[in-house]
């Protein structure tokens, strides 16, 4: 329900994520197309270096991509609970632009509080 409200940052942040994996990926991409345009043979110890920089760089990527959802759903906790306080004023509501973003270590107990409303009883 979130992501048709929140297209445009949920957009942004996706590419941010994805360009950074791009330029993680980059130079060994770079080395093997150089390899392979030129028909050079690399040394040993570059085919070793390729060997432990390959998985690292992969598993890199999804922690990446994780944080980047994660901090997406603190913005959203966050907006929601600043339009629940503004409803309760009888105030418009306001966009998520209109929050400041916050950090992924910014107020944790908030996401812990989120989620014992979630787990609460809910009235009819």
């Amino acid at each position: 329900m979130a992501l048709p409200q929140h297209l445009r940052h949920f957009a942004a942040g996706f590419i941010l994520s994805e360009g950074i994996a791009i330029l993680i990926v980059l130079p060994l991409s770079l080395l093997l197309l150089i390899m392979d345009w030129g028909n050079y043979s690399l040394p040993d110890a570059v085919w070793i270096a390729v060997i432990f920089y390959d998985p690292f760089s992969w598993s890199l990527m999804i922690p990446i991509e994780q944080m980047c959802a994660a901090g997406l759903f603190l913005w959203h906790l966050k907006w929601c609970r600043e339009n629940k306080k503004l409803a309760s004023q009888n105030l418009p509501p306001v966009l998520l632009a209109e929050i400041t973003c916050p950090s992924l270590l910014d107020d944790v107990a908030a996401v812990l509080h989120h989620q014992a409303d979630a787990t609460a009883p809910r009235r009819k």
